[in-house]
């Protein structure tokens, strides 16, 4: 299980509606879904942000680049460096975006992942970003 405060990593899948969140350890390099946070156009509610940088302390944080297929960046990573950008200033070290392609957790239904795909009952966000840590 990973607890706060033990080197741990926190990845954010961003979206303009819902952005997941993930922690990442990087003892045992695993990474476990957390939360999802609702955001209107792309901006979240940045106390819910801070309460969860102040409570996990985590060594880093990760943004994901939502790709499009063919490996160019689109609108949506645009609005995901903007993102981190903000983020960055919440005074934690901020792995700047990192590529992630084909749209995995764009809120309900099919979800490629490493292993396969998933049929998803629930928004994705923070699945999509528990894999983050290991890209």
């Amino acid at each position: 299980m990973v607890r706060a405060g033990d080197g741990c990593v926190l990845a954010f899948d961003f979206g303009t509606r819902h952005i997941g969140v993930a922690v990442g350890q990087t003892i045992s390099n695993t990474a476990s879904p957390l939360t999802t946070l609702r955001a209107s156009n792309g901006k979240p509610d940045w106390r819910e942000v801070s309460a969860l940088i102040e409570a996990w302390q985590p060594l880093l944080l990760i943004v994901g680049l939502p790709l499009n297929m063919d490996g160019s960046e689109g609108f949506m990573a645009g609005q995901a460096r903007a993102f981190a950008g903000r983020i960055a200033e919440l005074g934690v070290a901020v792995d700047g975006a990192q590529d992630v392609q084909g749209g995995a957790g764009h809120g309900r239904g099919k979800v490629s992942l490493p292993g396969g795909s998933a049929k998803l009952r629930r928004p994705c966000n923070p699945v999509a970003a528990a894999f983050m840590p290991r890209l």
